[in-house]
C-alpha cells in the first residue's frame, strides 16, 4: 500500500500568461515491499524468479510545472517530477 500526504500550490504571473505549480509530499509504503515474483510457462514446466529493487519505506515526492502561453494558439510547458528515498531515486522531466 502506498500513501501520499502533501501540499500542492499554483499561481499565475504576467497577466495569466505564465502558470507555475508545484507540490511536495511524503510517500509511505507499507506491506510487502519486495519486488520479486515468479513467472512461468506451464507448457514447458519452467519458472523464473524476477527480482527488482525494493521500494523505500519512506520517500519524498516533488513536482514542479511551468506553462507559458505565447499566444492564444501556442503554449509551452516544462515539468519536473522526482521521488527520492534512502535507497532509490527517480527523476523525470517533460517539455511540451
Amino acid at each position: 500500500t502506498i500513501t501520499n500526504l502533501g501540499l500542492r500550490t499554483s499561481g499565475r504571473l504576467a497577466g495569466g500568461r505564465v502558470v507555475l505549480s508545484g507540490g511536495a509530499s511524503w510517500q509511505a509504503t507499507t506491506g510487502d515491499r519486495d519486488a520479486g515474483f515468479q513467472i512461468g510457462i506451464p507448457a514447458l514446466g519452467q519458472t523464473a524468479l524476477i527480482r527488482a529493487v525494493a521500494i523505500d519505506r519512506h520517500a519524498g515526492l516533488f513536482q514542479a510545472d511551468a506553462t507559458f502561453a505565447a499566444d492564444d494558439r501556442l503554449r509551452l510547458g516544462l515539468a519536473y517530477s522526482g521521488l527520492m528515498g534512502n535507497n532509490n531515486s527517480e527523476h523525470s522531466a517533460r517539455f511540451t
